[in-house]
């Protein structure tokens, strides 16, 4: 459920056992084994540890005269002194997403369409904003209900408005609302397949200091109080689903990661440096965007041994494992009670069928229905052709017995397969024939 498996954030908690210590290693612990929104940035906390024990000593969370508790203490190899102390942040675009609430507003949508009997793939929808601040300081807000009022007010709006293109059999319709801090349109079109709609990118930076980024450095650079002066300070911050952080695009009129990190360094000079880490969608020559961790240091124009800290930072990062799933994915599995660490899916070649043994085990365990194991390796049952009726259900129907399962580990997964070869018609499970292929 982290970017990259579980499995691999369990060999590094193993590997920090013996530098952390029993009671450091049990609060980390502690923190990764409670779900939220705070799940995240452990996981990043034990990613970012990991990868700095394997070039220098490290301690965990000492605490300072003032009780705060940076969370990376680093010496360098063959070095007495204190190399530098830095905090690691986790930042996230969720109070974005919170003072826009566009995902709820889609959710009523949708839901009022499907009940009214109007599919959603009908749908257009257009949502108004405002710009508020000058230009160069200035954010984006969408028009929408306020999530207090949002619920009872689009269920009075939508209701009455798809009743009546289903009941009036209707081709197209529109609505249009226009209040004060409240503007959205709806366009109805049968022969339309998908729902589309647009909406401004209120994530896109168009102030240097009013965005997630710069909130969380300044907040973080408070855990330094009490740190004696002459000791180097950074914070560490990682992708918690900051588009900020992962992507490269921007604005006419916003600013780039680099002009909003350089900005906080320059008023902020008490802290040395700043290393950002964002999950990015890499494009590929053949095949889908792929995720890759994208790494920038940061340094004051006052800290000295600048070459030391880059030759360190990227070894450091090299160290991080490939992730599997962007920081968005990630994000809302962190959210979930249930311990997710994703599915591998299914193969089929020839006799041979290979499924999650995740999903079989659920299935066996009474977790999970036929009905759903079928669903999420895209079966239907009693359907014909290759690709959608069940291989068990075809096996079954024609008196095959499976002649070899075997379990093929997925180690770089939080899954592995369960792989099972179907042989010919058995007269154990099949009907007689009058001459045997053995």
């Amino acid at each position: 459920m982290f970017v990259y498996p579980r499995r691999l954030v369990q060999k590094q908690l193993d590997e920090l056992a013996d530098i952390l210590g029993a009671k450091d290693l049990e609060t980390v612990v502690g923190k990764l084994n409670r779900p939220g929104d705070r799940r995240m940035s452990n996981y990043w906390e034990v990613a970012i540890l990991h990868a700095f024990s394997r070039h220098g000593r490290i301690e965990y969370e000492r605490a300072l005269e003032s009780g705060k508790r940076p969370d990376l203490w680093f010496s360098y190899p063959g070095e007495e002194t204190l190399g530098f102390v830095a905090d690691i942040a986790t930042v996230s675009d969720s109070k974005l997403d919170r003072d826009n609430r566009v995902v709820e507003f889609l959710e009523h949508l949708r839901r009022e369409a499907t009940k009214a009997g109007v599919s959603p793939g009908h749908i257009f929808f257009d949502i108004d904003d405002r710009l508020e601040g000058p230009l160069g300081n200035r954010t984006t807000t969408l028009l929408l209900p306020a999530i207090q009022i949002m619920p009872r007010f689009l269920k009075d709006l939508f209701r009455p408005f798809f009743r009546h293109i289903t009941e009036s059999n209707a081709e197209r319709d529109e609505l249009h609302v226009n209040e004060s801090n409240i503007r959205f349109s709806i366009w109805v079109d049968r022969k339309r397949t998908s729902m589309a709609g647009r909406y401004a990118a209120y994530s896109a930076t168009e102030s240097l200091q009013r965005n997630p980024v710069w909130s969380a450095l300044d907040d973080k650079r408070q855990v330094f109080g009490g740190l004696p002066s002459v000791i180097p300070r950074g914070i560490i911050l990682c992708d918690g689903d900051c588009t900020l952080l992962h992507s490269n695009l921007k604005s006419p009129f916003g600013y780039h990661l680099e002009d909003v990190v350089r900005a906080f360094l320059a008023k902020r000079n008490k802290i040395s440096f700043v290393v950002t880490i964002g999950v990015q969608m890499r494009p590929q020559v053949f095949g889908p965007y792929k995720p890759a961790i994208g790494a920038k240091l940061f340094v004051s124009q006052t800290f000295a041994d600048k070459d030391k800290l880059h030759r360190l930072v990227n070894s450091a990062i090299a160290s991080i494992p490939t992730p599997m799933r962007s920081a968005t994915i990630a994000a809302q599995m962190c959210k979930e009670k249930e311990i997710n660490g994703g599915y591998v899916g299914r193969k089929m070649s020839g006799t041979k069928v290979s499924v999650s043994s995740r999903a079989f085990l659920e299935l066996l365990a009474g977790k999970i229905s036929i009905d759903e194991f079928n669903h999420r390796n895209g079966w239907k049952k009693g359907q014909g052709g290759a690709f959608r009726q069940s291989p068990f259900e075809r096996a079954f129907a024609e008196g095959r017995m499976m002649d070899l399962v075997c379990l093929d580990r997925a180690h770089e997964q939080d899954d592995d397969w369960i792989t099972f070869d179907f042989g010919g018609t058995d007269p154990a499970y099949g009907p007689f024939r009058t001459r045997s292929n053995d």
